[in-house]
């Protein structure tokens, strides 16, 4: 299970997309999904009162990218706005990305686009992007483009019975100290393809495939003669993309 290491897989997929022309880095993100157009921005009113205002700019696929579009996170997070994302499991790996970004589109978002950065879930919506502009679910977008060509042979978002003994064993402490398996983050459910392909989290890997994914980057984008992208795109990538001054939530 590596968990949030599928964010650079799923980004740097998206710069494959990027490279081909489909998209800027400073288009507003509802141009190719508008379930996301018209969302708003929460703020604490006077008292008790929740209220919610205009987006002052428009939330960009840039802004997706490097975590300061306003989304919230929702596992973690002790906004409000998180909190209204727990009420519908936001990240629920019976939902495909288009249903995520339905759930999504009914609440406000947790600051103005670009001027914070909070670790939520806009790589998520970066995937959904990629379903967009691709025309093909994330799965198998990623097996076609990065997967297979850099021989990642044992990555994807779920483990085939004959492999499954491989996967290692999450443990927590109970209430009386022992440690037990654990069945929280998502724990056991690799087992079985999910309907959600999220670009966040949910890829399953070893050392020596991940290993080589992030050779390719050290490259400048190309491994043993297949390459992805450009050295151009790999240095925008390791490069400090967020604006002076802006926050950490």
């Amino acid at each position: 299970r590596i968990y949030s290491r599928t964010k650079p897989v799923v980004s740097g997929a998206a710069m494959i997309l990027f490279e081909e022309g489909l998209f800027r880095l400073d288009d507003p993100v509802s141009i190719y999904l508008p379930e996301l157009a018209g969302l708003r921005v929460y703020y604490e009113g006077h008292g008790d009162s929740i209220a919610t205002t205009d987006m002052k700019r428009p939330m960009t696929i840039r802004h997706l990218l490097t975590h300061t579009s306003g989304l919230a996170n929702g596992l973690t997070g002790d906004s409000y706005v998180d909190s209204l994302y727990r009420t519908v499991n936001i990240l629920d790996r019976g939902d495909t990305l288009d249903e995520t970004l339905v759930k999504l589109a009914a609440f406000p978002l947790l600051h103005q686009p670009g001027i914070i950065w909070n670790y939520g879930i806009s790589t998520d919506v970066v995937g959904a992007l990629i379903e967009r502009l691709s025309g093909r679910p994330l799965d198998e977008f990623l097996h076609e483009r990065i997967f297979e060509p850099l021989r990642l042979l044992d990555t994807g978002y779920y483990v085939h019975a004959e492999d499954r003994q491989r996967l290692a064993v999450c443990y927590e402490l109970d209430t009386k100290g022992n440690w037990v398996r654990s069945r929280q983050f998502w724990a056991d459910e690799y087992e079985t393809p999910p309907r959600l392909h999220a670009g966040g989290f949910g890829l399953a890997s070893t050392m020596s495939d991940y290993m080589r994914f992030l050779q390719m980057l050290l490259n400048g984008g190309e491994l043993e003669g297949v390459r992805l992208l450009s050295p151009q795109t790999v240095e925008l990538m390791l490069s400090d993309n967020l604006p002076t001054g802006v926050e950490v939530f």
